[in-house]
């Protein structure tokens, strides 16, 4: 009998998965011995303290995605406020969400680890985080150029025009 073809799955956005891997690596169990009080001693393993968490980003969602999450938040609660869009259930060690927290959310502890302490998924996101930042600064530097040569041009036709008066 052929094998059956693999169905086309197609890669969803970062902000519409339900949920994510883990960004972090998480230690693998423990093993070693439960030696109670009789000392008989018996195989146990400890387990890490994993947890899915949902952790708001920003530069790494989309300027579109932000707006229309903020138009339904909106919409929904009959107020305007900014609501962030969330990287959800991403599976995390229990003592490494305060270290995401302490580094100011996920951007921040992607921008301040190198990426040899992340997962391959962290890894992905850090580079999508860095790509982002560079069209950023390339975008504003673009822009900075363009007014200045604009408002010089601006300024010599008022400079010509007053001279004429």
């Amino acid at each position: 009998m052929p094998p059956r073809p693999r169905a086309y799955i197609p890669k969803l956005p970062l902000l519409d998965r339900v949920g994510n891997p883990a960004i972090i690596p998480i230690p693998a169990p423990a093993t070693g011995n439960n030696v109670p009080f009789s000392l008989k001693k018996t195989r146990r393993t400890w387990h890490a303290n994993t947890k899915r968490v949902s952790l708001p980003v920003t530069f790494l969602a989309d300027a579109e995605e932000r707006s229309w999450i903020a138009h339904e938040d909106a919409y929904a609660t009959g107020r305007e406020r900014v609501a962030l869009p969330m990287l959800q259930k991403v599976k995390m060690n229990a003592r490494d969400i305060r270290s995401v927290q302490k580094a100011g959310g996920v951007e921040g502890m992607l921008l301040s680890r190198p990426s040899k302490h992340f997962t391959p998924f962290g890894r992905q996101l850090r580079n999508d985080l860095f790509n982002q930042l560079h069209r950023l600064r390339e975008e504003m530097q673009r822009i900075e150029e363009t007014p200045a040569v604009e408002a010089g041009a601006e300024a010599e036709v008022h400079l010509i025009e007053g001279e004429r008066k």
